[in-house]
């Protein structure tokens, strides 16, 4: 398993991505990514609108990967927790618990807490599960 994805994955979770009815779904926009520049299109709400779910799932991956290792304008480090990520993403704290129950599962390493530094899902090989 790519860990990268299963981070994605785990966060996508607990967005309203699910609900075909919702804004992100709608959208195609499983991390309810904002829209930032001029030119991409966005709601009213702020967020980015994809043309079909393949280019809204690369922008969540290259997202994350961005952040993970501690280049963004975000305001996080790769060295950031788990939860610091999840700020990023305007989720609340208590859902850090059930994403790191995911990632513990999906990557089979229940090493995986709430203060796992971000980098742990850009470094090295994918874990091979």
């Amino acid at each position: 398993m790519n860990r990268i994805e299963a981070l994605a994955d785990a966060l996508s979770s607990k967005t309203a991505y699910a609900d075909p009815q919702s804004e992100e779904y709608q959208c195609r926009n499983p991390l309810s990514l904002k829209a930032f520049l001029p030119q991409q299109g966005r709601t009213d709400t702020g967020l980015r609108k994809f043309p079909n779910i393949e280019a809204g799932i690369k922008a969540c991956l290259y997202d994350l990967k961005i952040k993970c290792s501690g280049i963004s304008v975000a305001n996080i480090k790769a060295d950031s927790p788990i939860r610091r990520l999840i700020r990023c993403y305007s989720m609340p704290d208590h859902i850090t618990s059930d994403v790191v129950e995911y990632l513990r599962k999906a990557l089979d390493d229940d090493s995986i807490t709430s203060d796992t530094p971000i980098a742990y899902f850009v470094e090295g090989k994918p874990n091979g599960k």
